[in-house]
């Protein structure tokens, strides 16, 4: 499997690094920021495929990360989360281009079957049918082969 570069972004520490040391396990390539402009500087080193982005943040809304990192890398893939849920926020982050909107406490499962479906140009079908698979989301991996049908937790 082509390995999937993925930053994280989250003031909370523990969260964030918990995170990233899951992603580690799947073999992804993870870095870690904690502030907005963090985030911007380390996309600008990294380059990651997929953005994990909070949607508050101590120095910057997450929307407005959301909207520079899609001004600046608009082939990046970016993942709202959030523990202050609501519709109107979601709506939000789905106009204004997020690929998909979690609220904390998430499964890391469905979080990491959202990223590997939204970086499935760079993985082979199969790869990402089989993590799904192994998530235990059968239907969806079974989709996937059929007609590259998005994970049930994508917009």
């Amino acid at each position: 499997m082509k390995r999937i570069r993925v930053l994280v972004v989250d003031d909370e520490r523990i969260l964030a690094d918990a995170l990233a040391e899951r992603f580690s396990i799947r073999k992804a390539d993870v870095v870690v920021a904690n502030t907005g402009e963090g985030a911007l500087k380390r996309a600008h080193i990294f380059h990651p495929d997929v953005v994990l982005l909070d949607c508050r943040l101590p120095d910057m809304d997450g929307f407005e990360v959301l909207k520079k990192l899609q001004e600046e890398f608009p082939h990046v893939k970016v993942i709202m989360y959030t523990g202050y849920a609501d519709k109107f926020k979601r709506i939000e982050a789905e106009k204004l281009g997020a690929f998909d909107y979690f609220e904390k406490p998430a499964e890391f499962e469905d979080i990491w079957a959202s990223i590997l479906y939204a970086c499935r140009e760079k993985l082979e079908d199969y790869e990402v049918a089989i993590t799904l698979a192994q998530a235990g989301l059968h239907d969806e991996a079974i989709e996937i082969l059929k007609k590259h049908k998005k994970p049930k937790s994508c917009f």
